[in-house]
């Protein structure tokens, strides 16, 4: 049956936004630096030591609930981030921190339990330095459950906004070098040019630094840029439906990000979600 939906309704209106770069660069605190049309957030918080929410600023924790997965099993707990009605539980966003090692954690125990196909070990199972290596299956498989678990997310809860954020990663082409391919870091690269398609917004943060000569000495000042817009071979954008193309294409990020989101607002704005 075909679903009708109205342009002001939350399902229409909601945000589905990919945030990438490299470790450092103030990923996580942009993502949790929102302002307060996302209302209350889910924090998933895969990578370790994300749960301390050391990144992000204090104006901004009272307003986020954070979740840790055990990881006993992560394919049947990435099930319940799927499944678990999160509106009801009375959270407007949720924010999978980061969605790469979340997939790094499907990869290794799909090759630890066989599954796709028998992998290779180091070490004995059940014994301490085990380690199962993930072949070629593996990865297919989870290629595959990232597919289902991006689209059952994005079906299931379809009206919170989504908030991914990953490490980031470039892939030269071996036969073509000039066909090199910035984005998403995940378990293996089939999904890097996938998963960005998925998202109605594409932010890849970028350090930039400054040289300023100062009464004949130099100094460098390092500045964090977020940019919605392809540069060199980096995948970024955001969907709009102005004649004019792209109104944000980049912006550099104070200490508090929140400059970002205003302008970000600014430039197309968003109306609440109801």
């Amino acid at each position: 049956m075909l679903q009708r939906i109205e342009s002001n309704s939350p399902i229409a209106r909601r945000e589905l936004i990919l945030l990438y770069g490299p470790p450092g660069a103030g990923k996580t605190r942009l993502g949790t630096s929102l302002p307060e049309r996302f209302g209350k957030v889910a924090y998933i918080a895969i990578d370790e030591g994300s749960e301390s929410l050391a990144s992000v600023l204090a104006q901004y924790r009272e307003r986020i609930t954070v979740f840790r997965p055990t990881w006993e099993d992560p394919i049947v707990e990435a099930a319940e981030v799927c499944n678990t009605d999160w509106r009801k539980e009375g959270f407007d966003t949720i924010i999978l921190d980061t969605f790469s090692n979340m997939t790094g954690k499907w990869l290794d125990f799909s090759a630890k339990k066989g599954y796709f196909q028998k992998a290779n070990y180091i070490g004995v199972p059940g014994q301490p330095g085990f380690h199962a290596l993930p072949d070629k299956g593996h990865y297919g498989g989870t290629h595959g459950i990232i597919r289902n678990f991006v689209t059952d997310l994005m079906l299931k809860q379809s009206t919170l906004n989504i908030i991914f954020i990953c490490h980031q990663q470039l892939i030269a082409d071996e036969n073509n070098a000039a066909h090199t391919i910035g984005g998403p870091s995940l378990a293996g690269r089939a999904m890097t040019e996938w998963l960005p398609s998925r998202f109605s917004t594409v932010i890849h943060l970028d350090r930039k630094t400054k040289v300023k000569i100062v009464g004949g000495e130099r100094t460098e000042e390092a500045k964090v840029v977020a940019w919605m817009a392809p540069h060199g071979a980096w995948i970024a954008r955001r969907n709009e439906a102005g004649e004019k193309g792209n109104p944000l294409q980049s912006l550099e990020l104070n200490i508090d990000p929140i400059n970002f989101w205003r302008v970000y607002d600014e430039a197309l704005p968003i109306k609440e979600m109801k």
